[in-house]
């Protein structure tokens, strides 16, 4: 009896998954597109795995499964990632969920050896190396999964009894939208409210509109602060009051900070500290900033995300939450060293060996993840900035960036408007206009365009030289800081001690 109900309780992990799928097999398979690539021994096959599957017969279908995923990951495995047809990541994708439910229902063989790692693991390369379908399907499994396993931790206990989870994906298959994942689709309602109240708005250095970089720089030794009483339902033309100027002087800030050295100053390169605005509105931001391409720390503007107060993110929240997630974890201290590569690991597995280890002498660092697509409980930690309604579409990517004191992210620009989000710990930012990329030597390579050849810890000013005369900003940044890097800007990132940081790029 008591092997029987423990049977019982086992299956029923899979039955309320099984809801997330469409009525019949014909329909799962339905969204992997266009299949002329792939062979029609495979297709057999296919439909093999998935009429045993909804006929219950788990045992049959997972051995299918697991021939049929080792033949796609030789197609994902074959050239670039980016000339891999649609189709094959599709097809790993309807794979690893028939995978998933089939061990999830023989979690009560013993000859298996199947536990609840080997079934999120299943749901992780799923999410990593498919293609979202059937509304991010894999991440609803997750979580359900999360739930049935208790393994959530203390922290949080997701309420899985709501619609969110009972989602019928029959009537998703006839949408022409089945493919994209809910969360890579932003709707204005869903970012911040907090610019709905009164705010009041403090703007530091009043002489932004200056068009040259330099007069930029050197307008910071004058600097002001112009606060406004703003609601976003209401006009713009607020009262305003001159308040007294203030500005954190960043060597007395850096004298807060741990022992990891930072990049060694040029003595012929200007150097000043980020501008800094506390909460400013949707219209100040991108008068005084975006428009103008200036580079701003902006303040008080995520201070009431949860992963700030009342979830606050510790590396035991992240244990409890997501420790049992499988991740791409790169190792090494830059991802332009030789050495540099990448591995896939839990995130507990990370903290254990990376960062809490006293003796890890490789960095880890979790870097440009869209962690959020794949857990949803950190996603639900974290809202997206009011001002990304200012894009031209609804797209922003959210990207984790996880990691002990001391990964770097070379000097780079990327192509979108950017929030680096602070959550914990402290980062060292350095900016460099994009008036200047000449002058920061790009990689000649396509692989590392982007990329400076300049190491910036280390700086070679004889193979370099005009490097030594273009100005730079800099900002230490600080949990609930929020930096704006404007497309096209060179920037260089420097973790202070342990540290979480939310990217949000868009156009």
């Amino acid at each position: 009896m008591e092997q029987q109900s423990k049977t019982e309780a086992k299956m029923m992990h899979t039955a309320p998954v099984m809801k997330l799928l469409p009525a019949r097999p014909d329909d799962l398979l339905n969204v992997i597109g266009d299949m002329t690539c792939i062979s029609s021994s495979f297709t057999s096959q296919l439909n093999d795995a998935a009429n045993s599957l909804y006929k219950k017969n788990y045992a049959r279908s997972l051995d299918l499964c697991e021939s049929l995923l080792d033949k796609v990951w030789e197609e994902l495995n074959t050239g670039y990632w980016k000339d891999v047809p649609l189709c094959w990541r599709q097809a790993y994708s309807v794979i690893s969920v028939m995978k998933a439910l089939n061990l999830s229902a023989l979690l009560s063989d013993i000859s298996r050896n199947i536990d609840h790692m080997t079934i999120l693991k299943t749901c992780d390369m799923g999410l990593l190396m498919g293609s979202p379908i059937l509304n991010n399907v894999l991440a609803r499994m997750s979580r359900e999964f999360q739930q049935a396993f208790g393994i959530l931790g203390q922290f949080r206990k997701v309420d899985m009894s709501g619609d969110d989870i009972q989602i019928s994906c029959q009537a998703e298959n006839n949408s022409s939208n089945q493919n994209s994942s809910p969360t890579k689709k932003v709707k204005l309602n869903a970012v911040d409210s907090s610019c709905d109240e009164v705010i009041k708005c403090s703007v530091i250095n009043r002489q932004l509109s200056s068009s040259n970089s330099e007069d930029i720089i050197s307008s910071n030794k004058s600097l002001h602060m112009e606060a406004e009483t703003i609601t976003r339902k209401e006009d713009i033309d607020a009262e305003s009051e001159l308040v007294d100027s203030y500005c954190s002087n960043l060597s007395e800030r850096l004298q807060e900070t741990s022992s990891v050295p930072l990049p060694p100053k040029i003595e012929s390169q200007t150097t000043h500290d980020i501008s800094q605005c506390s909460c400013p509105s949707v219209q100040m931001f991108q008068a005084m900033f975006m428009d103008l391409g200036h580079p701003v720390v902006i303040t008080d503007a995520i201070g009431y995300w949860p992963a700030l107060t009342t979830r606050r993110w510790s590396l035991d929240y992240l244990r409890s939450v997501a420790g049992c997630r499988t991740v791409p974890v790169e190792i090494g201290t830059r991802y332009t060293e030789d050495s540099w590569t990448q591995k896939l690991m839990t995130i507990n597995e990370m903290i254990d060996t990376y960062i809490t280890n006293p003796e890890a002498n490789t960095k880890a660092y979790l870097a440009q993840h869209q962690l959020f697509d794949q857990v949803w409980e950190l996603r639900d930690d974290i809202s997206v900035p009011v001002y990304c309604c200012l894009g031209e579409d609804e797209d922003v990517d959210i990207n984790a960036w996880f990691g002990p004191a001391g990964t770097i992210s070379p000097l780079h620009q990327d192509p979108k408007h950017n929030f680096l989000c602070q959550v914990m710990g402290k980062k060292y930012v350095r900016l460099y206009s994009d008036e200047h990329t000449d002058s920061v030597y790009p990689h000649p390579t396509l692989l590392l365009h982007n990329t400076s050849q300049i190491d910036l810890d280390s700086p070679d000013l004889t193979q370099f030289p005009n490097f030594s005369s273009i100005p730079c900003l800099e900002c230490i940044l600080r949990p609930g800081d929020m930096l704006y890097i404007p497309p096209g800007h060179w920037h260089y990132v420097k973790s202070l001690s342990v540290s979480f940081s939310v990217s949000f790029w868009w156009h």
